[in-house]
């Protein structure tokens, strides 16, 4: 394969990308090394400019088009041809991190504070599994982590300081204008399927809103499936079995309901305490 391109298996779909900017596409090839893998049928092909994204050689804008990163670009595109493409799994709009055989997953919208919450349990020794999107395959009932990296966007002061302090992750930064962008990648990635019967898990639906007085209540099942349900992102593609499978996990899955104002009330709480006891 030429030095310019790589290619990327997620779940069965495969995508090729070259890249014009080296340095572009060492980045990628670093925050998606779990799903390197050669070949020479790909499904979709990339091609990456400087300043513009191909995708089967017809120029992709309009998304994004406000985006001062063309990472961030191009890790739109790679996730959206994903979940589109992907065949035997329900992706989920989910952070996701574990403890031994604990996991949280944390469904919500962009811009809910999943994010916050990932980084606040991985920098107090839970294991990364995912910033944005988890895989449920519908034969096995596996959860399928994507370890891409963890995202923060203009975080609070805070975090930023405990950002400075942490060794084990690949910390990258940019800036633009008053923004700020932090990629963090641990050095251990974890990708392998989840899911024994012994094994314990939690939804953690998050709703951060600015000056919000905190909130942590326990969903009856009803309100878990409905919460979990609007975070499914290819559900009109698999209603039958995606139905099926979120009725059956929401029957043995507790979930629970988390407002938030300031980073400082996850600070304070021990969630994974109230959750697991």
């Amino acid at each position: 394969m030429s030095e310019n391109r790589l290619s990327l298996n997620l779940y069965g779909v495969i995508i090729e990308l070259s890249f014009e900017d080296r340095e572009a596409k060492e980045r990628i090839k670093h925050y998606f090394r779990p799903f390197l893998k050669d070949s020479s049928s790909p499904h979709h092909v990339f091609e990456i400019g400087k300043k513009s994204i191909r995708i089967d050689e017809a120029l992709v804008n309009g998304f994004h088009q406000t985006s001062p990163l063309l990472l961030e670009e191009v890790i739109f595109y790679i996730n959206v041809t994903f979940w589109r493409e992907v065949k035997g799994y329900l992706v989920i709009h989910s952070g996701a991190v574990k403890k031994g055989r604990k996991t949280l997953l944390f469904p919500g919208y962009s811009g809910s504070g999943k994010s916050t919450l990932v980084f606040w349990f991985f920098i107090n020794g839970w294991e990364y599994l995912s910033d944005d999107l988890i895989s449920i395959e519908f034969r096995s009932k596996r959860i399928c982590p994507y370890p891409i990296p963890l995202r923060l966007k203009n975080p609070p002061m805070k975090i930023s300081r405990l950002l400075e302090k942490i060794s084990d992750i690949r910390l990258d930064f940019f800036a633009w204008g008053d923004e700020s962008f932090y990629y963090l990648q641990p050095r251990k990635s974890f990708k392998e399927p989840l899911w024994r019967p012994e094994d314990r898990y939690v939804f953690i639906f998050p709703h951060y809103s600015p000056g919000e007085n905190f909130s942590f209540r326990k969903l009856n099942t009803k309100e878990t499936f409905t919460q979990l349900i609007s975070h499914c992102i290819n559900f009109s593609s698999h209603q039958k079995e995606a139905f099926e499978l979120i009725f059956n996990l929401v029957e043995k899955v507790a979930g629970y309901d988390l407002i938030y104002g300031k980073f400082e009330q996850i600070e304070a709480t021990r969630l994974d305490e109230e959750v697991f006891n």
